[in-house]
């Protein structure tokens, strides 16, 4: 008879629900302090308000651009708004301002990289 995996198992069966839920608790503590809940938060409901609709998005947000600029914004894998994930980028961009690496990574990412040439810092503001 194994009896290091039976200790092992009786353990993990008989385990005391203090425990349990001190580890429950650590989980919420990193999921609310190193995760940015709030601008993710924030990031889902412009998504779910605004964002979902690619019509309204050309008509408000990008108007002014190009149909190609227009269509690789909204679809991008990385920085695109047809994604709540996404957006969440921008809205860290957003808050943090134009020093901020995310501002300057978005930046970078749709000058360079995709090459819009309709798009700038006025396009990001």
């Amino acid at each position: 008879m194994n009896y290091g995996a039976l200790t092992v198992w009786n353990q993990l069966n008989r385990r005391p629900h203090f425990v349990k839920a001190f580890k429950s608790i650590s989980q919420l503590k990193t999921l609310l302090t190193e995760t940015l809940i709030y601008e993710r938060y924030f990031a889902y409901n412009i998504y779910e308000n605004a964002y979902k609709d690619q019509a309204k998005v050309e008509k408000s947000i990008l108007k002014g651009l190009s149909a190609d600029s227009i269509k690789a914004i909204y679809s991008d894998d990385a920085y695109g708004f047809s994604k709540a994930n996404t957006l969440f980028q921008w809205v860290i961009a957003m808050n943090k301002g134009s020093a901020s690496r995310e501002y300057q990574n978005i930046l970078t990412h749709f000058k360079d990289e995709v090459k819009l040439a309709d798009f700038s810092e006025t396009t990001m503001d």
